[in-house]
């Protein structure tokens, strides 16, 4: 569901952990 387009954080290898930033943004937009 979450593309490799986080170029911010290309050091988690924890889907999971990319998952709540993803939603992180689109809550604190």
């Amino acid at each position: 569901m979450v593309p490799n387009s986080f170029g911010f954080l290309p050091h988690l290898p924890q889907v999971p952990n990319i998952a709540q930033v993803y939603l992180f943004f689109l809550q604190g937009d």
